[in-house]
């Protein structure tokens, strides 16, 4: 968006980022998705718990309504909202927010005046949108805010709407049932923040290294305009820091699903309508001017919020992050033969492959479907992992190449003369044997030695 000023209003010209990134102007920004962490919720940056790598959003200083269009209203309170800050554990997504009030360095005059009551002494409603779910979400606030217009018609709908008093007198968590969040519902979907195990705490002071600003809000994306308030010597003992700590449970989610999906979130402040938002909706301000008693127009409006939400852990619709890949440091990478058939039946034997293990054929006491896992070919053992003989193939004699050895499985007492290795034939004991064991079927009688089974032997030496 590029703001353009005239004299009695403020008009927003929607341009593409390549458009805005041209003119090098880049006031607002989602820098991080944050990180992993767990603050101690106190209301300050214990020991820098917060950083440049939680930063889901960076707005602006003195971008609020106060200096929108000609007449200012710099004695009253900012709800300036400038960082939006999250971090999470095993347990809980913790987000943290900041107010400024440079009014001191815009303004001294009424330095005094805008500093006089914070917002953390003041009883002024807060809202955090949690967007978990996507295609879901209700479009209207819980308590009904925003003269019971939508506040949110863009793409990101809220799944969860947090309200909290500035000076944390009071708080509530909905979710939404249907497209709408129910109040009042007997602990049902809607509970005070205690009730829901949700932490808060509030104090003076500034969480961040550096305060971009511009000197008024017509100049918002004017990156001419833009200015450090910490260079130029702003006071942060004027500011106001925030943390809370939200169960995951509360949301319905978990570290894993969170890491997984992401969340969207927003952060919005105002009675009727917002003053101010982040990330930044140039809803805030489109209305110029102020009321008999001096007040920005901006208080009573009706706003539709169009921006997208800040992103928490993911991107959105970057999705899952990928499997990782199992170690394949053994597996060869050229040709595999196919797995064996899981259909077949224990006596259905395939067809020999003289140069590979046969996947075919069925072991006589193996499950088809407990197949060994793949390791890497030897080439000393003609294709055969070093561990495994030719009779533990899968299943059944395989005819080997010429320098494969073929011999008879030591259990089956020995060679018996009737090996099938290339180079020999049978000999007359063979034959004898064979005759014998066909005679033998005939009388109806076992043949000793025989398996009876209708799968093949795994010895290779077994005619």
């Amino acid at each position: 968006m590029v703001a353009i000023k005239t004299r009695h209003s403020l008009s927003l010209l929607t341009m593409s980022p390549l458009a805005l990134a041209a003119m090098g102007a880049a006031p607002y920004e989602a820098p991080t998705l944050g990180a992993p962490g767990s603050p101690v919720i106190d209301g300050a940056n214990t020991a820098g718990e917060w950083g440049p790598e939680h930063v889901v959003y960076r707005g602006l200083a003195n971008d609020d309504p106060r200096t929108l269009g000609d007449n200012w209203t710099l004695h009253e309170t900012p709800w300036d909202l400038t960082h939006l800050y999250a971090a999470w554990d095993d347990d809980a997504l913790t987000l943290a927010w900041q107010y400024v009030d440079v009014t001191d360095v815009v303004d001294p005059a009424n330095a005094g005046s805008a500093g006089g009551t914070s917002p953390r002494q003041m009883d002024l409603v807060q809202w955090l949108a949690l967007d978990t779910r996507a295609g879901e979400g209700a479009p209207l606030d819980m308590w009904g805010k925003n003269g019971g217009d939508p506040y949110w018609t863009g793409a990101d709908l809220p799944d969860h709407q947090l309200y909290v008093a500035s000076n944390l007198w009071q708080g509530y968590l909905s979710t939404a049932v249907d497209g709408v969040f129910p109040v009042d519902d007997g602990g049902v979907h809607y509970f005070a923040l205690e009730g829901a195990g949700v932490e808060v705490a509030v104090a003076a002071g500034f969480a961040g290294d550096t305060l971009p600003g511009v000197d008024d809000a017509d100049h918002a994306l004017d990156e001419a305009a833009q200015r450090d308030y910490l260079a130029l010597g702003h006071d942060t003992a004027r500011d106001t820091f925030y943390e809370m700590r939200i169960p995951l449970a509360a949301l319905g989610s978990d570290r894993a699903t969170l890491e997984a999906n992401g969340l969207g979130v927003m952060l919005g402040q105002g009675e009727g309508s917002c003053l101010d938002t982040l990330p930044h909706d140039p809803a805030t301000l489109d209305t110029p001017g102020t009321s008999p008693s001096n007040s920005p127009l901006e208080w009573g409006d009706v706003d539709h919020f169009t921006v997208p939400f800040a992103r928490v852990a993911r991107a959105a619709g970057e999705g899952p992050p990928p499997v990782e890949p199992v170690d394949a440091g053994t597996v060869d990478a050229g040709p595999v033969g196919p797995p064996a058939d899981a259909a077949a039946s224990a006596g259905d034997v395939g067809p020999v492959d003289p140069g590979r293990p046969d996947a075919t054929e069925v072991a006589p006491t193996a499950d088809a479907g407990d197949a060994p896992p793949v390791t890497r070919a030897d080439a000393t053992t003609g294709g055969l992992p070093p561990a495994q003989d030719a009779g533990a193939s899968g299943g059944g004699a395989r005819e080997d190449d010429a320098g494969v050895n073929a011999s008879a499985d030591t259990s089956s007492g020995g060679d018996s003369g009737c090996s099938s290795a290339p180079g020999r034939g049978r000999g007359p004991f063979c034959w004898a044997a064979l005759a014998l064991c066909v005679l033998g079927f005939r009388r109806g009688r076992r043949t000793p030695g025989r398996e009876t089974s209708r799968t093949r032997s795994t010895d290779p030496s077994e005619g």
